[in-house]
């Protein structure tokens, strides 16, 4: 940004609302993290291996009340794993 004012150049600023991002990816079979594992070359059995942990994942809420029932969420990276950042951008 300096360097664009002190020598009058153009500047592009860009801000991105990522806000449900890791919601909004699909992992279940030929879903968009499987696309994009292919896409980038990932061996087969990788993507396979995702595919499995996506389709089988089941999630619980904390309630006041105690847990809800176990349900499937269809869709969503898990928030807060290491790995889930890089499976995003590929996805």
């Amino acid at each position: 940004m300096e360097d664009a004012r002190e020598f009058k150049k153009e500047q592009w600023i860009v801000f991105q609302d990522i806000r449900r991002c890791f919601d909004s990816v699909s992992c279940t079979e030929n879903g968009m993290l499987s696309r994009g594992l292919r896409r980038v070359k990932v061996p087969e059995s990788f993507v396979r291996f995702c595919e499995n942990i996506g389709g089988t994942k089941l999630n619980k809420v904390i309630t006041d009340f105690g847990l809800t029932d176990a349900y499937h969420p269809g869709r969503g990276l898990d928030q807060g794993g290491v790995e889930c950042p890089l499976m995003w951008r590929v996805a």
